[in-house]
């Protein structure tokens, strides 16, 4: 018969590092069968690679395809394969895995932010692959790792029953004593009908983190309960219950960090996913709020977060610099905090009153410069301060991006809560003081900030500096507001602030030499912030 001699070399996958050089002998014993000889060959992506040996063949023939002796060898285990694809129940194929590492499918997995660690062993046996598949297999993973999370040793077992045309499932995973997972259920190919039930055993919560990252981050706890899944495939009933101890999640926009209280039960079906009503409190200081939870979904797929805490002076915010160059501060507040939509387009509100104890600082950024000693002049930013500023938007909005999600801010500001401007921050240049009023902070997922709203001042201070050496603090006088109409940096200020002293009028009276009185020197700041008109009374 012919043959031929084969060595191909390429790209396995154009979205993984792989590449492929195979060597195969090709020969046609008959007319009506082919024969693939496999030579040594290396299948590599990753840092995983995989070699097969001179020996193991692959013939097709009208009524089979026969794979003899193939076997995928390297450190990452050995993957061996014989028996037939065909439509006979009589002619099985069987795989067989001795050690075969898991890491190697996270170049796949990677899409669905999912991986895997561990060895697997065991034996997958099919047949009538061609027309009407049965299968059965039993596999154990000694020590498998999920998403960074030690699960355990994985036993799965199935097997086909010619009494009920159905292949049975049995599934277990156990770490020392514990079983945290137990699957047992039958699966009927003919019909794709599945009666699954599933128990779980403080499975830890962070398995599921990569699916929600940058929505919630720092997940923890357990989820213990039980799920049934009735059905066709892509269509099943779905009936389950957990309870949720010592579950915990941060909000990375946010900064804060939130535990429920007790063991709240969440509910799943094929359409819904909630969580009964229950306390939530943050985690630095304890104070309280109450949430409610629901994902909509179908069977899965099209996920809608629907996500209320009712505060009642919880800690809503607790950010540092660092993490937002526009705002940040800390805020207790009294109202409610949502998060709503779709995962790929979320909107997250907070509309409530800042309480005691909060401190919201919004950085203008860019130099000053003071000139004399009755005025002062804001330079606008030069070109350089504007790349820098530029970049920071740049940067920030990248991280939104890679999290994409709106922020809408409607904080009531009371006379309990602060509000501090800084204007210079290698000065000291700033205003700090308490007052009432609304203020509007909306953040689009490109990272744009509008700022709206104004604050009449009850009290505070103006720490004024001149040319970064001498500083006088001057107390803001009742009935000033400040106002915003677009950026953080498009603000009017109408302000008065009053520096008291005490000086010695001998200079300029001589019989009052040596005698000390007290004078009141005022600050008048009016216009745009980065450009007051400043006089002093």
């Amino acid at each position: 018969g012919d043959s031929v001699s084969l060595e191909l070399s390429g790209t396995l996958i154009d979205t993984v590092n792989s590449t492929f050089d195979l060597g195969v002998y090709f020969s046609r014993p008959t007319d009506s069968s082919y024969r693939f000889s496999l030579q040594p060959s290396v299948f590599s992506y990753g840092n995983y690679k995989l070699t097969t040996e001179r020996k193991g063949f692959v013939r097709i023939r009208p009524s089979n395809i026969q794979i003899h002796d193939v076997s995928l060898m390297g450190n990452q285990g050995m993957l061996h394969a014989n028996g037939f694809v065909s439509r006979s129940p009589y002619q099985i194929l069987r795989l067989q895995f001795d050690e075969f590492d898991l890491g190697i499918f996270n170049p796949f997995l990677g899409i669905y932010n999912t991986r895997l660690n561990g060895r697997i062993g065991g034996e997958v046996i099919a047949s009538q692959l061609l027309n009407d598949p049965r299968y059965g297999l039993e596999m154990i993973a000694p020590s498998l790792t999920l998403n960074n999370v030690e699960l355990g040793r994985v036993r799965l077992y199935s097997a086909w029953s010619l009494y009920t045309g159905a292949i049975d499932l049995d599934g277990s995973i156990r770490l020392g004593e514990l079983e945290k997972f137990n699957l047992n259920g039958r699966f009927y190919p003919d019909s794709l009908y599945a009666d699954v039930s599933v128990e779980m055993k403080r499975l830890e919560l962070a398995l599921v983190q990569p699916y929600v990252e940058g929505i919630f981050a720092n997940l923890r706890g357990f989820a213990e309960g039980d799920v049934t899944f009735c059905g066709k495939l892509g269509e099943m009933g779905i009936d389950g219950a957990f309870e949720l101890p010592q579950a915990a999640f941060t909000i990375p926009f946010l900064n804060t960090d939130y535990s429920l209280q007790g063991s709240p039960k969440l509910l799943v079906n094929e359409q819904r996913i909630w969580l009964d009503t229950t306390v939530i409190r943050d985690t630095e200081e304890g104070t309280r709020g109450v949430a409610h939870l629901l994902i909509d979904h179908e069977h899965f797929r099209e996920l809608e977060l629907d996500l209320q805490i009712d505060a009642d002076r919880l800690l809503s915010m607790n950010t540092t610099s660092a993490q937002s160059p526009f705002y940040y501060g800390t805020v207790y507040g009294s109202g409610l905090i949502t998060l709503k939509g779709p995962f790929d387009d979320l909107k997250l509100n907070v509309d409530a009153r800042a309480d005691k104890g909060t401190v919201f600082s919004i950085p203008m950024g860019g130099p000053k410069e003071v000139v004399g000693s009755s005025f002062i002049t804001f330079k606008e930013p030069d070109r350089f301060l504007l790349e820098v500023l530029e970049e920071e938007r740049s940067r920030y909005r990248v991280n939104r991006n890679n999290n994409p999600m709106s922020l809408y801010f409607d904080l009531d500001v009371t006379p309990e809560a602060e509000l501090e401007i800084i204007i210079d921050e290698q000065t000291g240049d700033m205003l700090r003081g308490k007052g009432k009023g609304q203020i509007q902070l909306q953040i689009d997922k490109e990272g744009d900030v509008q700022m709206l709203g104004g604050v009449e001042v009850e009290s505070g201070y103006y720490n004024f500096t001149l040319t970064g050496i001498v500083g006088r603090k001057f107390n803001l006088i009742k009935g000033g507001s400040i106002r915003w109409n677009g950026t953080p940096y498009d603000s009017e200020i109408d302000l008065q602030a009053v520096y008291n002293t005490r000086v010695s009028l001998g200079p300029l009276l001589e019989e009052y030499k040596g005698v000390r009185t007290d004078l009141d020197l005022y600050l008048n700041l009016r216009g745009e912030l980065m450009n007051p008109s400043i006089t002093f009374d």
